[in-house]
């Protein structure tokens, strides 16, 4: 499915909405960057469930998702520098060096 921002979304759909698994691309106009994009668990065309929203080659963030916003504890990546991070409701709460990520 093709937005009217040229973003895109390859998933499965319900009611002309993502839903269940699949990947977005979050494009504005006709730039074409592929980043950020999104790969995981929609429900009713929103984030929902778990997946990892790719900011650029060098960030993301693995949490689960609830109705579009991180929700919980996940994994944030940093130029190669790992994090536990704890979000409630869309606001970062969190954010620690995992050890056990981070050892030469």
């Amino acid at each position: 499915m093709r937005y009217h921002n040229c973003s895109e979304y390859v998933g499965t759909v319900r009611n002309g909405k993502a839903h269940g698994s699949g990947t977005y691309i979050y494009r504005q106009g006709q730039a074409q960057s592929n980043f950020p994009y999104y790969i995981g668990q929609f429900k009713e065309g929103l984030r929902d469930g778990q997946g990892t929203m790719y900011y650029s080659a060098q960030m993301n963030l693995s949490i689960v998702w609830s109705k579009g916003k991180p929700d919980g504890s996940g994994k944030m990546s940093i130029k190669g520098q790992v994090f536990d991070v704890n979000y409630i409701d869309g606001v970062q709460k969190l954010r620690v060096p995992t050890e056990r990520d981070n050892k030469p």
